[in-house]
């Protein structure tokens, strides 16, 4: 699979394995966006330059969790969507994308937007280092992440974004990751939910009806805040979607699924409820009963009919996951 380590091309699955600077191969695939890549990829830059090929996803950016050795968990300037990847560490700013001013000793690209905080802590002048990753000072207007407050007496609710926005004149508090929403041509996004200009209201994703709204943000450009996490479905943009756990009742509201996938198989979050096969443009099958969209490798086991489609398994070890 995309990632894997490979030394002939025959050792792929889709033929494809890349040599230097990816340490001891990486089987890959060319792309031209999401949609040209298998399930748990992204379409990405290639540091050696030329087309560009997918990428495995990870979930910790700044980290090497999810990673082989040599490898980072990475979002700067790396896959297109600017969702994070497993990258090859670099050794020198030479191998680094334009713009970037330093190779850190952990192998990150870093000191400017948008690539990670050198050492995890620092940036150039001009930029500020937010959850691991620089950003232009004062970008969006700034929340206190964690918990700031908004200027004029409005508090940005359970913490803000990252690249925030402030309820400036004492405006009513901004919804959370994963909270209803509604907005107007006098109320946009950024009026109602956490993430300034990267504020949605709901993710414009086909799958779902989004049940009395839901904050979201565009995290193609922005860091997740606590409780959320980037998800992604194919080649519209990823978005922060609120955390959840199947085991807990009730860590969706009603409408909504605690569906892994999306970020990864460790980590579930609240998506839209699926009540048409229309909705499921990866899978074309809708499991009403559930609302899952299912059948394909990495979507949920369909609950009537065949459970997977093609060479898939219904995989109790993913959880009732086809894989």
């Amino acid at each position: 699979s995309v990632g894997d380590p490979c030394m002939l091309p025959s050792e792929c699955a889709d033929g494809l394995c890349l040599g230097v600077p990816f340490d001891s191969g990486y089987c890959s695939k060319t792309c031209t966006s999401d949609a040209n890549c298998p399930f748990g990829s992204h379409c990405g830059r290639n540091p050696a330059g030329g087309a560009n090929v997918c990428l495995k996803r990870c979930t910790s950016a700044g980290t090497t969790t999810g990673c082989r050795p040599l490898y980072v968990c990475d979002k700067g300037n790396t896959s297109l969507l600017n969702v994070p990847v497993c990258y090859p560490q670099c050794s020198s700013v030479s191998q680094c994308g334009p713009g970037a001013t330093q190779c850190d000793p952990r192998g990150f690209c870093c000191g400017v937007s948008p690539y990670a905080c050198c050492n995890n802590t620092q940036c150039d002048t001009g930029f500020a280092c937010m959850a691991g990753y620089c950003t232009p000072s004062g970008a969006g207007g700034g929340s206190a992440t964690g918990g700031g407050s908004a200027t004029g007496g409005g508090s940005a609710t359970g913490g803000g974004s990252s690249g925030g926005s402030s309820g400036t004149g004492g405006g009513a508090a901004l919804g959370n990751v994963g909270d209803a929403c509604s907005t107007s041509a006098l109320r946009p996004p950024s009026a109602v939910c956490v993430g300034g200009s990267n504020a949605a209201c709901p993710p414009v994703w086909s799958t779902g009806t989004w049940t009395g709204g839901y904050c979201a943000i565009n995290c193609t450009s922005a860091n997740c805040p606590s409780g959320s996490s980037c998800a992604n479905q194919g080649p519209l943009p990823a978005y922060c979607l609120k955390n959840c756990s199947p085991a807990v009742p009730g860590s969706c509201r009603p409408g909504y699924v605690c569906e892994f996938g999306l970020v990864s198989f460790t980590q579930a979050v609240c998506n839209a409820a699926c009540t048409t096969n229309s909705q499921c443009p990866g899978t074309g099958r809708c499991d009403t009963a559930t609302g899952y969209c299912c059948g394909n490798s990495g979507y949920k086991c369909c609950t009537t009919g065949t459970p997977c489609s093609g060479t898939a398994t219904c995989r109790a070890d993913l959880g009732n996951y086809c894989g």
